[in-house]
């Protein structure tokens, strides 16, 4: 809790004060900037494999695997408690460990980021966002349409790649967009 109030009180925090354009033009600002546009793409290809998971390996494993609902409720606890040791412990502490160490930011956070959706591919040999609904959609469908699951977890391989992609090509630094105008964000302290 310390750290928190140090990072407010050093100007970490962003600047308060009635943004120097409309809400309008300020979103038509944001638009324009490839930075959102990489995070956006980036982000919305991990909810999509997200949900895939959240809502359909259950009944892929009693369907293929032919467990029953309650092993296989186990079986898909299992990707979770990986998903949450890797993402939260191993990649939080490694990026505070490897920024502590002299890693520039922007390397250290993309190469975690883009490691974890490698990670993910893994889901191709398994064969809060509007990625949430897009998911379970499109595997419904496709599993309807070829009565396999085998091209639903391709169709989530191919996504992560596009947004690897898209963290790697198009995000950019990771910092602050400026305000519109030219105004600067304040800096954040090293």
């Amino acid at each position: 809790m310390t750290a928190i109030l140090s990072f407010l009180r050093e100007g970490g925090a962003q600047p308060e004060g009635l943004p120097s354009v409309n809400e309008g033009a300020a979103l038509g600002y944001l638009l324009t900037k490839a930075k959102l546009w990489g995070l956006t793409i980036g982000f919305a290809a991990y909810g999509y494999s997200f949900y895939l998971l959240l809502t359909w390996l259950p009944g892929y494993l009693v369907k293929t695997a032919h467990m029953n609902i309650l092993k296989s409720a186990a079986y898909t606890a299992i990707p979770w408690m990986v998903v949450t040791i890797t993402d939260v412990v191993i990649g939080g502490w490694l990026v505070d460990h490897l920024i502590a160490r002299g890693g520039k930011e922007t390397k250290v956070r993309k190469t975690i980021l883009v490691i974890g959706m490698l990670l993910g591919l893994a889901v191709i040999p398994a064969a809060y966002n509007i990625m949430g609904f897009v998911a379970p959609a499109v595997t419904g469908f496709i599993v309807g349409a070829s009565n396999s699951f085998s091209n639903a977890f391709i169709t989530a391989g191919v996504v992560l790649l596009v947004g690897i992609v898209f963290y790697l090509f198009v995000l950019g630094r990771i910092e602050p967009i400026p305000e519109p105008g030219g105004g600067a964000p304040m800096p954040r302290p090293a």
